[in-house]
């Protein structure tokens, strides 16, 4: 069961990819590309108000490191994600497809360990971040020229 959830997550960034390619072709126009990216803002909220939560545990449990490093994720998360809905700028849009890549690169390379593809793992997990980092500033450019120009 938990090998399937591993795929299906794996399977994100292709569905992400062909949104990618296809949302050139569809007219959305500038208000659908808005909600879209305060859309995806209110769920990197959602992640940065539930990563307190865990910052708070790792601090319960004395892992200090852990803690400033899930808690200055949390603290950016929440940052980018009001910032989506009060200033909606380049910049922000930026962030928020950036932070959402990151969040989708970091649960697939959990997925990845679970798999027990350990000979696999570093080959995939490179051919994953080059294709991510692609797919993000192709995601970035198309909401940017859809929203500000």
């Amino acid at each position: 069961m938990r090998a399937a959830i591993g795929l299906v997550l794996l399977c994100l960034p292709l569905v992400a990819c062909a949104l990618a390619l296809v949302l050139p072709s569809i007219h959305i126009g500038i208000y659908g590309a808005r909600i879209l990216v305060r859309t995806i803002g209110s769920i990197v909220l959602l992640v940065g108000i539930v990563s307190f939560g865990r910052a708070y545990f790792l601090f319960s449990h004395h892992a200090i490191p852990g803690f400033l490093l899930i808690a200055i994720f949390a603290v950016y998360s929440t940052l980018v994600g009001l910032l989506a809905w009060r200033k909606l700028s380049p910049n922000v849009t930026r962030q928020v497809v950036g932070l959402t890549f990151f969040v989708i690169l970091i649960i697939g390379s959990q997925e990845l360990k679970l798999l027990k593809l350990k000979y696999l793992y570093d080959q995939v997990f490179f051919c994953i971040l080059i294709f991510l980092i692609w797919l993000c500033r192709r995601t970035w450019q198309i909401l940017i020229a859809k929203i500000f120009v």
